[in-house]
Order: structure tokens, then sequence, then C-alpha cells
């Protein structure tokens, strides 16, 4: 089902298209893409979504593309460019652009389908829903977390089944934090994240110090001491 979601079997075919390329940008890709599945189909079984019907498969896959077609409009700074950082490192190896473009947002996947999760309980707009999203997940930490939990592969099995769990428990908290704001179906949901914000510098300015001192070495230990300072934003 992930590989459904994820246009999977198209993008490798793709790759394996280009077997005359550079083999170690070749490898580069086909690793990104089974890191991808393997984030969505966790996702998807902690979703309760693993047994989606056909057209419910569909549903999600075409806003799934939808979403990483029109990405740059509502993600956050930083995460643009990291965005475009990915897409770069592809480009350079040899893939073409589209092709570059799917790979560098699978990193985005499952936050799409959160994305999603809500759009489907909720009257505000899927553009106003992703950019509320986005914008927490930069503003508050959640992203920075996110990027070290993908590339975080030290300590034993059981520091990375716990990093594993972790993403899952701040997926379903900035699914929450956002529902929240949007619940009262604010005239301008950016103001309504504003003062959700301001209500939460204290806490805020204490994750992104915990984060400052845990950037050198995001031991599984240290980024579990900053997870769960940031479920002290929880509505």
């Amino acid at each position: 089902l992930a590989e459904d979601v994820l246009r999977v079997p198209e993008a490798r075919d793709q790759i394996v298209a280009l077997g005359s390329g550079p083999r170690a940008g070749l490898y580069a890709a086909l690793v990104e893409l089974d890191e991808g599945v393997r984030m969505v189909a966790r996702f998807l079984v902690k979703a309760g979504a693993a047994e989606l019907d056909v057209d419910g498969a569909a549903r999600w896959r075409a806003a799934l593309d939808d979403l990483f077609g029109a990405v740059e409009g509502f993600l956050a700074p930083g995460e643009v460019q990291r965005l475009e950082a990915r897409r770069t490192s592809f480009a350079e190896r040899g893939l073409p652009a589209a092709l570059a473009h799917r790979l560098a947002c699978l990193r985005l996947a499952d936050r799409g389908l959160n994305i999603l999760r809500i759009v489907e309980t909720t009257t505000a707009a899927p553009v106003d829903v992703a950019r509320v999203y986005t914008r927490l997940g930069e503003e508050a930490g959640f992203s920075w977390m996110y990027e070290r939990l993908v590339g975080s592969h030290d300590g034993t099995l059981w520091d990375r089944m716990a990093l594993v769990e972790l993403r899952h428990e701040l997926l379903d908290l900035q699914r929450a934090v956002t529902e929240h704001v949007l619940g009262g179906k604010p005239d301008d949901p950016s103001v309504a994240l504003d003062a959700y914000l301001a209500e939460r510098a204290t806490s805020i300015a204490r994750i992104r110090e915990l984060q400052q001192r845990a950037a050198a070495t995001p031991t599984p230990s240290a980024l579990a001491v900053v997870g769960a300072r940031l479920h002290a934003l929880r509505p």
C-alpha cells in the first residue's frame, strides 16, 4: 500500500532505466525510495489506514501528488532550503529534474499524509492546513526533530525502535496542535497560530535551547529529551 500511495513502482522503473548513469547516484536514489516506503508504511499502520480500500488509496495518492507539486508554496523557508538541497543533490547525480524533486519530497511524505488526515477532519482549506502545519513544524521545533530522526542510525536496535515511536508521537502531537489552532474556524489561520505560539513562547524557547545543545551530537537519548519537551506544546 505504501508503494502504491508513493507511486514507487513508477519511480523505481525510472531509476532502473538510468542504468548507464553514475552507480552511486542510482544507489542513493533507491535507498531514498526505500526509506520513504518504510516511513509511509509505518505511518499507515499507526494511522489505522494499512487496509485502505482502492478508492481511499487513490485519493491519498492523488492528494499527495498535489502536495508534492505545490510544496514550495506552503513550506517554511528553512524546510524549502532543505528540500532544495536534497533536490540539487539528486540532480547533480544525474537524475532527471522531476524524479529528483519526487525523491527530495519523500522525507516529507508522512508529514504530507498527516496534513491530509487533518484536511479530512476540518472545514479549513487544504492550503491553510498545510501552511499552519508546516509553520508550526518550523517555528516550534518539530521539523528540526524530523530531520535528525531520519538520519539517526546510532545506538542499539532498541534505541532505533524508540526513535521510530518518537517520530509517530511527534506526528500525532503536531496534528493535534494544528487541529486545535484550526478548530475555532479562525478568519485568519496564520494569526491564530501566532497567538498559539505566543502563549507558549517560554516552552518553545526551552525547546530551542535544548536543540542547540543537542545539535552537535544528536544521540538517541538527546533526541528523546527534546521530544519530551515538545509535549509541553499539547493543547
